[in-house]
C-alpha cells in the first residue's frame, strides 16, 4: 500500500545492558556498546531488524514470516530460535552461536551456511574466512546473565569483554599480555576491582587504576 516503515533504535552505551520485546513477542538482550534498529511493527511478510555489537535473540516463531537480522558483514535469517550474534565494528570477527532451533547465515558475498544447536559460525573480517565449530555455548551467551565464562581465553579477548561491560580504558603495558589464557568464572555483578583481582590470581598480571584508565603489566608468579 506504500506505508511507511516506522523504525525504532536503541543504543545502549558501554557499561550499560539492556531488554527489549519486539511487536512480534521476540525478546532481545542488549549488551554494551551496542545498538539495534527494527520496526515499530514488522511487515505482513518477514521481520527484519539490523544489529550492531552483541544481542542474545530468542525469535518468536513464525512460519509464515522469516526473521532476519543484518550486520554489517553478514545476514542471519531464522524462523524460531534463540542465538547469540557478536558483532563489534572493532572486533576483527563476526561469532553467530546456536542455542536451539538452526539458522542460516550468509556472509558478505559468500554462500549460504546452515548452522544448527552448539555450533558456532567464526568469519574473520580480514580473511574473509568462515569457520564453523562445535562449541560449549554458555561460554558465549553467559553475559546476558551476569557472568563470564573463560576456558582458555585470550587476556585480549576478556579484556574486551570488560572494557565494554564496565566502561573503563585498558592499557597494556607488554603487548604478550593480550595472548595470555584466562580461565574461570567473572562474576559481572562484582566491582570492576573485584574481578581484576580474581584474574590476577591465575594470569601472571598486576594492574593499577588511574583516573579510570587500568594500566596492566606482567608479574612474576612462583
Amino acid at each position: 500500500t506504500g506505508a511507511k516503515l516506522l523504525l525504532n533504535q536503541i543504543i545502549v552505551p558501554f557499561g550499560k545492558r539492556s531488554t527489549l520485546t519486539l511487536s512480534d513477542g521476540t525478546k532481545l538482550w542488549i549488551n554494551s556498546g551496542s545498538r539495534a534498529i527494527y520496526p515499530i511493527e514488522f511487515k505482513v511478510n518477514k521481520r527484519e531488524i539490523y544489529v550492531e555489537g552483541e544481542v542474545y535473540i530468542d525469535v518468536a516463531k513464525d512460519e509464515n514470516r522469516p526473521f532476519i537480522v543484518k550486520t554489517d558483514k553478514m545476514d542471519i535469517k531464522v524462523l524460531g530460535t534463540s542465538f547469540n550474534v557478536s558483532s563489534y565494528p572493532e572486533d576483527q570477527k563476526v561469532t553467530v552461536v546456536i542455542v536451539k532451533g538452526n539458522i542460516k547465515i550468509k556472509p558478505e558475498n559468500q554462500k549460504e551456511v546452515q548452522v544448527l544447536p552448539n555450533q558456532a559460525l567464526v568469519y574473520s573480517k580480514q580473511t574473509k574466512v568462515v569457520n564453523l565449530n562445535k562449541v560449549d555455548i554458555y561460554n558465549f551467551i553467559s553475559w546476558k546473565d551476569g557472568w563470564i565464562r573463560c576456558d582458555s581465553e585470550e587476556f585480549e579477548s576478556v579484556m574486551n569483554k570488560l572494557s565494554r561491560y564496565y566502561n573503563k580504558k585498558f592499557v597494556l603495558v607488554d603487548q604478550s599480555i593480550k595472548s595470555l589464557r584466562v580461565s574461570g568464572k567473572l562474576e559481572l555483578k562484582e566491582k570492576f576491582e573485584e574481578v581484576m583481582k580474581v584474574i590476577s590470581l591465575t594470569v601472571p598480571i598486576k594492574f593499577n587504576i588511574e583516573n579510570e584508565i587500568i594500566n596492566v603489566s606482567k608479574t612474576n608468579m612462583n
